[in-house]
């Protein structure tokens, strides 16, 4: 959930030394993401059961599943955003990883994996990884200086 957090950030006044937001296979939405593994791991129908987790969010936390969207904010980015994101992920599926992509309105970069499943991008080619990570280090830097 650490990339949908700091996807959701991306539209707010950020400080002046926020550069930019990598966000490794990062769901679209909440509501999206428990209807997928509602259907994939569990297999429960998503309806009621997504909507009575809807019911009892809004009652606990005061917010609904269909409110918390990464793709909603990313189509207000304000910042860049290096995206990665696995083909066999199972967790959250690469199509999600793609949506993000194209809300976002900043400066975006992706990168994909043929092998990563998810959060394995590092893993399966730390090198790739960690070359995109310097450019795009590199691109915050000169378009968004301290």
């Amino acid at each position: 959930m650490g990339a949908a957090t700091v996807m959701m950030a991306s539209n707010l006044e950020l400080p002046r030394n926020v550069l930019g937001i990598v966000s490794d296979c990062g769901f679209s939405s909440v509501a999206a993401e428990f209807q997928y593994v509602l259907n994939t791991e569990f297999h429960i129908p998503t309806f009621p059961t997504l909507f009575l987790m809807g019911m009892w969010c809004r009652l606990i936390a005061g917010i609904g599943l269909w409110k918390v969207s990464p793709t909603k904010s990313l189509s207000e980015s304000k910042i860049p955003v290096l995206f990665f994101h696995g083909k066999k992920d199972t967790l959250v599926p690469y199509y999600m990883g793609e949506e993000n992509f194209k809300a976002c309105t900043a400066p975006k970069f992706f990168v994909s994996s043929e092998i990563a499943d998810h959060c394995t991008c590092w893993y399966e080619d730390t090198n790739g990884y960690k070359h995109s990570l310097l450019d795009f280090f590199e691109f915050c830097r000169k378009s968004r200086p301290v």
